[in-house]
């Protein structure tokens, strides 16, 4: 092996030559140390990172199964559809025969018929909506 410092093309002398592959030696063994330590941290850093965002996703997955459990019910939630658009229409219905129908005392009896249906419904409603409000 010829020094790469001497360019006269001459013989290499064989301590310098052990000496260059020494260090060569040294240097390729602190750089695979060093690479290794590097690995390592790196390794450990993934590691950690990996195991906070299981724990995340653990977390995640039980909150939405808590509120998978909270939330109401369709059926519950077509109750309260309904009972609603049978409130609206009743409402409109008082208002209809409140315009018909002359101030006597039959037109009165029918106005609080229909007054406390219309109050009976809203009742009902206010149970359905308090059942759907004491899940969450």
């Amino acid at each position: 092996m010829e020094d790469p410092g001497n360019s006269g093309g001459g013989p290499s002398d064989p301590k310098l030559d052990r000496l260059i592959e020494a260090l060569r030696a040294q240097l390729a063994s602190e750089l695979d140390s060093r690479v290794e330590a590097i690995r390592k941290e790196y390794e450990e850093r993934l590691s950690a990172q990996a195991s906070q965002w299981e724990s995340q996703r653990a977390a995640m997955v039980k909150e939405l199964q808590e509120l998978r459990l909270k939330a109401p019910g369709s059926d519950v939630l077509a109750e309260i559809s309904a009972t609603e658009t049978v409130m609206s229409a009743s409402m409109n219905r008082t208002s209809r025969e409140m315009e018909r129908l002359v101030p006597d005392a039959a037109s009165l009896a029918k106005l609080l018929q229909i007054r406390v249906e219309e109050l009976e419904m809203k009742a009902y409603l206010r149970g359905l909506k308090f059942g759907t409000s004491k899940n969450e």
